[in-house]
């Protein structure tokens, strides 16, 4: 059965590279016509090739931080695995499986304390990018994979097995 385009476009959510109107790097106004080269509401100066510069880093970072939450999910994922190896070490006890399971463990860790670092970005983001953003910072799931990830690379590299 095919799908038209109407559907296509529904399924796959709204398009992520929309253009934003100029914004101030200050406080966040619509500089659409702006004619002069200060904000009409906070009055920052800005030159219109630096400001460009700016909006664009931080449009990478929007997109960086809405693909974080994903990461984040996935790390705390991976670093739930870890702590299941972990407790194969603890059932296994002894032989070359508790080193290979001690190391991945350790891995899948680190991976999710990195993973979920990622998000945090958001904080360096202003206020008006951080409104804009389609889906805010997974806190819960960032704490989650930090706290879960420490314990696998703690437990990996301390544990008693």
């Amino acid at each position: 059965m095919p799908i038209n385009p109407s559907e296509l476009e529904q399924m796959s959510g709204p398009p992520r590279s929309q253009d934003a109107p100029p914004f101030c790097v200050g406080c966040g106004y619509d500089l659409t016509g702006a004619v002069s080269e200060r904000c009409p509401e906070c009055g920052q100066v800005f030159v219109r090739k630096e400001w460009h510069d700016r909006v664009a880093a931080i449009k990478r970072r929007m997109l960086e931080v809405e693909d974080a939450n994903n990461w984040a999910a996935f790390g705390l994922k991976g670093a739930c695995g870890g702590l299941l190896l972990l407790i194969l070490c603890v059932i296994v006890r002894t032989g070359m499986s508790v080193s290979f399971f001690r190391i991945v463990a350790g891995i899948l860790g680190a991976m999710a304390i990195l993973m979920g670092l990622g998000v945090l970005r958001a904080g360096s983001l202003p206020e008006w990018a951080r409104e804009r953003l389609p889906q805010p910072p997974r806190k819960d799931i960032v704490s989650g994979a930090l706290l879960v990830g420490a314990v696998d690379v703690a437990l990996a590299i301390f544990g008693p097995f």
